[in-house]
């Protein structure tokens, strides 16, 4: 047996763009974001500001009815920062990846109970 300790697979991830909402846990205002990219265990956005790795957070998903398939609908989350990458030149923009902890699906009409 090698002693190389076991690699995790990574997550697929899948090029959706999607408007986000998100803010730190216990602020009172709210930022916003595009995707450009969504797991099953988190996603890479590109935030209107940028919060330091290990900040816990909460956030929106804005769902397309595209892929939704029904109503309009969010994904209600909490999650932790676990990187950024600052712009780094003229046209770079600031990125920021989030481990999502919990998530739910709500679809439009359903009210949106606290995580």
């Amino acid at each position: 047996m090698s002693g190389r300790p076991k690699r995790l697979a990574r997550a697929m991830r899948f090029p959706v763009h999607m408007a986000v909402r998100y803010r730190e846990i216990g602020a009172t205002s709210w930022f916003d974001g595009r995707t450009a990219n969504v797991s099953e265990s988190g996603l890479l956005f590109l935030p209107e500001h940028l919060l330091e790795p290990e900040t816990a957070i909460e956030g929106r998903l804005v769902v397309p009815v595209a892929i939704a398939e029904e109503l309009p609908a969010e994904v209600v989350f909490r999650g932790v920062v676990v990187r950024t990458a600052p712009s780094a030149g003229a046209n770079a923009v600031p990125a920021m990846a989030v481990a999502m902890e919990e998530y739910r699906l709500v679809r439009g009409g359903q009210p949106v109970r606290p995580l």
